[in-house]
């Protein structure tokens, strides 16, 4: 790349693969780089074409771009399946931990059930690249970014809540929409409403999606229960619309997130909701 990286980006991309060849793809397609922030400012708001790229915990990055000729959105940059060889062999290891699991004894809490999973996820490789192994047996061959890639969406999938799961790890979203498997829109605290890349491949795929999701929150869409309310794992409140008797474009949700960290009356004032003077009122 002709163009200067900053440190940041460059140690970004040395740890995730999957974001250098986006960022390779995206200059050779816009002649220019992403601007990398490890935090996002108010001021940004103002940018007319926002070319800004942030983390959001690695593996996961977003990128929100737009350009006179192109609308503005909201990119994910994570790991994913690039080709059906790939699938297969992710549909594999994950058909193993799934068949190894029940002899397990698995743990409640969050933080020993992803160690637990790691573990799962080790002794499904070990047993399929072993004598006799699926993928030893069909010499196939499994790549360090492979591994890395597949352990990450396992986990995404399982512990997280799956392609959405990247929205509710980013603190700059507050609203999250779904309306059928091609739209999946958001409200962003500093680039407002944004439409995003995420996609299902189908409406069936969606409602199949909402309806495992509706279960692991003990709040089960059916046919004879199109719309239900429920709280995500994370806090963050969820509406789901399953049949298409209700929504015409297909299985739709809104989701509302809530901030981790309670908003100051110092952030208030910065972001103009109020004067200085306003708050110091409120404060006697």
């Amino acid at each position: 790349m002709a163009q200067k990286i900053s440190d940041s980006l460059e140690s970004a991309m040395k740890r995730n693969p999957h974001l250098r060849k986006y960022v390779k793809e995206f200059v050779r397609v816009y002649g220019k780089m992403p601007e990398f922030h490890v935090q996002l400012d108010r001021s940004m708001k103002d940018i007319k074409y926002p070319n800004v790229l942030y983390p959001v915990g690695d593996p996961i990055f977003v990128h929100i771009y737009g350009d006179p000729k192109t609308e503005k959105r909201y990119i994910v940059i994570e790991p994913r399946i690039e080709n059906a060889e790939e699938k297969e062999k992710y549909e594999i290891i994950k058909d193993k931990i799934l068949e190894l699991a029940p002899s397990k004894v698995i743990p409640e809490g969050k933080e020993e059930f992803e160690v637990f999973l790691d573990q799962l996820y080790e002794e499904a490789l070990k047993k399929l690249k072993g004598n006799g192994g699926f993928l030893s047996r069909n010499k196939v061959q499994l790549t360090q970014e492979e591994i890395e890639k597949f352990r990450y969406l396992i986990k995404r999938d399982i512990i997280g809540i799956g392609p959405l799961e990247v929205l509710l790890r980013d603190p700059y979203i507050e609203d999250i929409h779904i309306i059928g498997a091609d739209h999946v829109s958001l409200i962003h605290k500093i680039f407002d409403a944004l439409p995003t890349n995420i996609t299902f491949e189908s409406n069936i795929v969606l409602a199949d999606y909402f309806k495992t999701l509706s279960e692991r929150i003990g709040r089960p869409v059916s046919d004879k229960t199109p719309i239900v309310d429920g709280t995500l794992p994370d806090g963050s409140r969820i509406n789901i619309i399953y049949s298409p008797d209700v929504s015409i474009k297909g299985p739709s949700a809104t989701i509302r997130k809530f901030s981790a960290t309670p908003l100051s009356v110092v952030q208030l004032v910065k972001w103009n909701t109020f004067s200085a003077e306003i708050a110091a009122y409120l404060w006697l």
